[in-house]
């Protein structure tokens, strides 16, 4: 059987606006000069990232009959993602999030169902998930995750941002996780440091490889007693960052599934993430492989 990669969320639809001028106060109107729809951040930009360089994807989510779930899974076909349909109710289980961007920053506004959290059974979540070589990791199914190191694959974590993030609170999902990649703000949040380079000691005590993302500066490793940085290519225009960690993961599991070395992921990270920076979006930026190999080959 072909190696895949998995993953399990639900679809957020993202409603996007571009080239504003301000934030507009209450009751006033601002004109964007972009606007766009499509699908959100997180594993879905993930797996669609990964579906386009090739890699054959299975996707567990949550649709209906909807307008929203049809255009999503419209867009899941498109990009070659096999999905299995979770959703045992009868709402609308797409989140939908307008976002407003910045050239410096982005603001977000969201609907989100009531029953947000994934409530799949441990066994439902394996059955997607045995099989693959390389998968997203996820939260609440610990069991599962362990199953799935003991059986070899290979699991790829992000964490989202929150106010209590505590790197503690996450030592027991870490412990199954090959790769964690969270960004500089996360990094200095769940340690307390005062610098990544500080953090990134810390949290290499809790997982395999640890990958701080320090934005246009590209990401930073520990490999052995030695911090490893691997720049970021200074060939991409950036337009929105929305999405550009989800795309990073995407490299780095590319990667993963070739059986490069942590360095090798990193660069390809670096590039799924940067370009992905280049159009409105999570994922209005296609990226083939071919052109991936031949931005790889500019570290050279």
């Amino acid at each position: 059987m072909k190696p895949f990669v998995s993953a399990i969320a639900p679809i957020n639809i993202d409603i996007l606006y571009s080239g504003l001028s301000r934030v507009p106060n209450l009751g006033e109107e601002v004109y964007s000069k972009q606007f766009d729809t499509q699908l959100g951040g997180g594993p879905t930009a993930t797996i669609i990232a990964l579906a386009r360089l090739g890699i054959d994807c299975e996707f567990g989510t949550f649709l209906s009959n909807d307008l929203m779930s049809t255009f999503a899974k419209d867009v899941l076909v498109q990009n070659n993602v096999k999905f299995k349909n979770l959703y045992k109710g009868s709402d609308i289980p797409v989140l939908v999030t307008s976002i407003a961007s910045f050239p410096e920053d982005r603001f977000f506004i969201t609907y989100v169902p009531e029953w947000r959290e994934i409530d799949s059974t441990d066994e439902e979540i394996y059955q997607l998930f045995t099989g693959s070589k390389v998968c997203r990791g996820f939260d609440g199914h610990n069991q599962v995750l362990k199953k799935l190191k003991d059986e070899g694959t290979r699991i790829a974590y992000d964490v989202a941002w929150s106010d209590d993030l505590n790197i503690e609170s996450l030592r027991e999902t870490l412990q199954y996780v090959k790769v964690f990649t969270p960004n500089d703000a996360e990094a200095l949040k769940m340690t307390g440091k005062a610098t990544v380079e500080e953090a990134l000691e810390v949290i290499s005590q809790y997982v395999e490889h640890a990958i701080v993302k320090i934005g246009k500066k590209g990401c930073l490793t520990k490999v052995g007693n030695e911090i490893l940085h691997v720049p970021a290519l200074d060939v991409f225009r950036a337009v929105d960052t929305t999405g550009a960690g989800d795309n990073f993961l995407a490299g780095v599991m590319y990667g993963m599934m070739q059986d490069w070395d942590i360095e090798t992921c990193m660069k390809m990270g670096n590039i799924v993430g940067g370009y992905s920076t280049t159009e409105l979006g999570c994922s209005k930026a296609h990226l083939t492989l071919d052109k991936a190999i031949k931005y790889l080959k500019l570290y050279e």
